[in-house]
């Protein structure tokens, strides 16, 4: 058979007919993210008694895999890409076979009975330029008629017909403008992601550092209840010895109920925050948790960052923020729909051309055959198509893709007004406190040395018990307030962080993807 007359041809047949290869790759299943998530912490677990004790950074690569809420997003995200793989292969050919068996009988009492069979390949290919090539190859053969001259039993047709505009739908931009909308709504969705992310973990670094605050709370309500309970011990001791009235143990057994009461109720905070920190992690109720992360109070210039100049801050805020980018990449999409907007009040004018090869034959090989062998025929032309009747609609597309695209730059005008503000009242708020753990500290140095002074005097008999007793409480009072201001501190830079879009490089995370492998996320 003698396909290669026509070499030209033949390739646009081989290119339009063959599928385009499978992509191998296959997103990266969420599910085993979890997984390797559980497994490490299981392993974590059985290898001690609970509570299971986390570092910070641990805390929040078990939140990257675990909490609900990102793991729905992670799951969106399979589909997201695989929405974009579909986009990506619009300029993949599409191919068809069609095979038909057909009876047909004329009108009339002397109606000729005929039966036919055909195989009919076709393809069809768009082309970045806007263009339309397809490809049709129809081969039929009469199976059986009643007429008395019959037509040769086979023919077979080969047809390539393209056609290219060039005013509407015509050009690189319009032609990709498909493609490129799937390539910016996926850039929607990773920062979408991202945002959601920054969000969560926020959360999570706040929520840790409010169980490490709880829990010095229970250590202070447990020295307080210890306290009471010695006190009305002491108290009753005396009034055995007739040293004290019966009615002096009453303001003991009132302030013993009261530590009580607030123990319990710290408790129940504590329980709380723990609570907390398990639900945005993911873990599951009754395992408990214990931050291995602590604040050393007598060591706070550890603690303490210098924080970045205003415009610098703002640099990055911009550059890093997944709101604003989110801003800049929905004016791409209004000016692509306003490019989209003017294209279509275009006249459509389009090159069309065809060629066809033909061949007939008894023989439906030799029909094929004769097919390449005949000289093809052809044709070109222009058509011209005027839109009639619609404009009043298209203009008012066109005046609303223009009216999206000015609203999405206002957007961003006010999206960056607010980033500085944000900005602006982050850094204030960190400045601040600062200043109140620098006061926090000189408190507790204050408190430190008047307990040193009573104890001087309480060894010279110039003080009682009770005395050094209540400036220790103050003390720890101190301590505790020191605590509170560190944390406040490090919640004013994490809230600087979020506002700078810098939470995950913070702490250096990343987003899991289809390549990471988290069975590494608690060390």
């Amino acid at each position: 058979m003698r396909l290669f007359k026509h070499p030209a041809l033949f390739s646009c047949l081989l290119v339009l007919v063959t599928p385009a290869a499978a992509d191998p790759g296959n997103p990266g299943d969420p599910h085993r993210v979890v997984a390797a998530a559980d497994s490490a912490i299981e392993s974590r677990m059985r290898s001690g008694s609970a509570p299971l004790r986390l570092t910070l950074r641990e805390t929040l690569q078990v939140a990257l895999a675990r909490n609900p809420s990102l793991r729905g997003a992670y799951l969106g995200r399979v589909v997201d890409r695989a929405n974009l793989d579909l986009a990506n292969q619009a300029f993949h050919p599409r191919s068809t076979v069609t095979l038909q068996a057909r009876e047909q009988r004329t009108a009339g009492a002397n109606g000729v009975r005929t039966r036919t069979a055909s195989v009919n390949p076709s393809a069809s290919l768009a082309l970045p330029t806007g263009a339309q090539a397809g490809l049709n190859w129809r081969i039929e053969r009469v199976l059986q008629s009643d007429a008395p001259d019959t037509a040769p039993d086979s023919a077979s047709a080969v047809t390539l017909d393209i056609t290219q505009p060039l005013l509407r739908g015509g050009g690189l931009e319009i032609g990709r403008a498909p493609v490129e909308r799937a390539h910016l709504n996926e850039e929607q969705n990773v920062l979408a992601l991202e945002s959601q992310v920054i969000s969560t973990l926020a959360q999570v670094i706040q929520a840790y550092r409010n169980l490490i605050l709880e829990n010095q709370r229970v250590e202070l309500a447990e020295l307080a209840l210890d306290r009471s309970r010695q006190e009305l011990e002491n108290r009753t001791e005396l009034v055995e010895r007739g040293r004290l009235a019966a009615a002096d143990l009453a303001p003991a057994r009132e302030s013993l109920a009261r530590q009580e009461l607030q123990q319990a109720q710290t408790q129940e905070r504590r329980d709380q925050a723990e609570l907390d920190l398990i639900r945005l992690i993911g873990l599951e109720p009754g395992v408990e948790i214990e931050p291995r992360d602590a604040i050393d109070v007598h060591d706070i210039d550890g603690l303490l960052t210098d924080a970045p100049p205003l415009e610098s801050a703002m640099d990055t805020a911009l550059d890093r923020s997944p709101e604003f980018r989110q801003s800049l990449v929905t004016q791409r999409l209004t000016a692509l729909d306003r490019t989209l907007a003017e294209d279509a009040n275009r006249w459509q004018l389009d090159v069309t051309a065809s060629v066809e090869l033909r061949g007939d034959s008894p023989s439906t090989t030799r029909a094929i055959e004769r097919g390449f062998e005949e000289s093809p025929g052809h044709s070109l032309g222009l058509r011209l198509s005027i839109p009639w009747g619609d404009r009043h609609t298209r203009q008012q597309r066109l005046g609303a893709a223009r009216v999206e695209q000015r609203q999405a730059r206002l957007r961003t005008q006010e999206l960056r007004t607010s980033i500085r503000i944000e900005v602006e009242r982050a850094l204030g708020a960190l400045e601040s406190r600062r200043d109140q753990l620098h006061l926090a500290e000189q408190a507790l140095d204050l408190a430190q040395q008047a307990v040193a002074i009573e104890q001087e005097k309480l060894a010279v008999g110039r003080s009682s018990g009770f005395e050094v007793e209540s400036v220790e409480r103050q003390l720890r009072e101190a301590e505790q307030s020191l605590l509170d201001a560190a944390i406040n501190y490090q919640n004013a830079q994490t809230d600087l962080d979020r506002a700078m879009g810098i939470v995950l490089e913070r702490w250096d995370l990343a987003i899991p993807s289809r390549t990471t492998d988290t069975s590494a996320y608690i060390d």
